[in-house]
């Protein structure tokens, strides 16, 4: 179960041992389990709620890369990693950019352009490994299943616009636009 809410206050108990209380927003979702969650020792995870895209604009994404993939007579996951390369989101951790070093061949760039599970944007940054090897630093990108709203749009813009110089048609400004609205009107900023 996941409810939505605010850290009200943090202390300590007689013990020592740390106390946190919540406001949840979702009354009826908590109360609903209580009695079954009551005494229990819990997995418990906060973070903060961000925004996410739709499904209809993911919906839309897919629809146009399979276009153009086919157009390009390439597999859709290579052209998913190009548009993450050229418009996504880079991954990172208390607001550092994460990177990978690689074997600097042309088998890895293959395989990371066929990946489905990682996506890296190449670097010009070189390393010699100790064995003599050159490594070339990636830096991570976020899979577009962790888009925000903005990350998405930004991502979609430029898919729509890579189809218009390739001859895909694509959908209009104003659709790409309601596909924006529908998610706002249905996952609004928390």
């Amino acid at each position: 179960m996941k409810v939505k809410g605010k850290i009200e206050n943090l202390g300590r108990n007689l013990e020592g041992g740390l106390v946190l209380s919540l406001r949840i927003y979702e009354e009826n979702k908590l109360l609903s389990r209580m009695d079954e969650l009551k005494d229990k020792t819990l997995n418990i995870e906060i973070g903060q709620v961000t925004k996410q895209r739709s499904l209809s604009s993911n919906a839309m994404y897919w629809l146009y890369v399979g276009r153009l993939a086919a157009k390009l007579r390439i597999s859709t996951s290579e052209l998913h990693n190009r548009l993450l390369r050229l418009y996504g989101a880079p991954q990172t951790i208390d607001g550092e950019q994460l990177v990978v070093f690689v074997p600097d061949t042309e088998e890895a760039e293959k395989a990371l352009l066929m990946s489905d599970t990682i996506h890296l944007k190449k670097t010009s940054a070189l390393k010699q490994w100790k064995d003599g090897s050159m490594r070339r630093m990636y830096m991570v990108l976020k899979g577009s299943h962790e888009y925000t709203t903005g990350e998405m749009s930004t991502l979609i813009n430029g898919l729509m616009d890579t189809c218009n110089e390739c001859g895909v048609p694509t959908a209009t400004p104003e659709e790409v636009a309601e596909a924006m609205r529908r998610y706002e009107k249905h996952h609004p900023e928390r």
